[in-house]
């Protein structure tokens, strides 16, 4: 058997595309409902979308794509939102999306159900779940 360092190991892993990790789920998620035996609540598919914001490795370049926190005395610490659907009932994670640290989790949400629709069609009904910080409503200007 052929035994690797921890550097050489580490830098094999860094040459992977992350996108091939996204395409894979993407095909078990049109496998899995495409197989229509998959557990429902209520005869819909319970997906719950929330988001966060994440640390993630301080480069340079990570800074310049995803943004970062901080003043202007110290450079800022690289931060990135990432907003991800989750099939509750079957314990599938549906849509992952990692985006500029400003990003508003809300838009990334609708990138999330987009991405969904996409994968399983508009035809299967969804249950959408959310937690407190979604809803949103114009502020009222007068009383009537």
């Amino acid at each position: 058997m052929t035994s690797y360092t921890k550097p050489s190991f580490s830098e094999a892993r860094q040459k992977l595309d992350p996108r091939a990790f996204v395409d894979l789920n993407d095909t078990l998620v049109r496998h899995w409902y495409a197989a229509n035996n998959y557990p429902v609540i209520g005869q819909m598919i319970p997906v719950a979308i929330d988001g966060s914001r994440l640390e993630i490795p301080n480069t340079p370049k990570l800074r310049e794509v995803y943004g970062e926190t901080g003043g202007k005395q110290a450079p800022g610490l690289a931060r990135a939102q990432m907003s991800h659907a989750y099939d509750v009932a079957n314990g599938i994670c549906l849509s992952a999306v990692l985006d500029r640290y400003e990003a508003s989790e809300r838009d990334l949400a609708l990138r999330n159900m987009q991405a969904v629709y996409g994968l399983v069609g508009q035809s299967l009904p969804i249950l959408w779940l959310f937690d407190r910080g979604y809803p949103w409503t114009a502020p009222r200007t007068s009383r009537a």
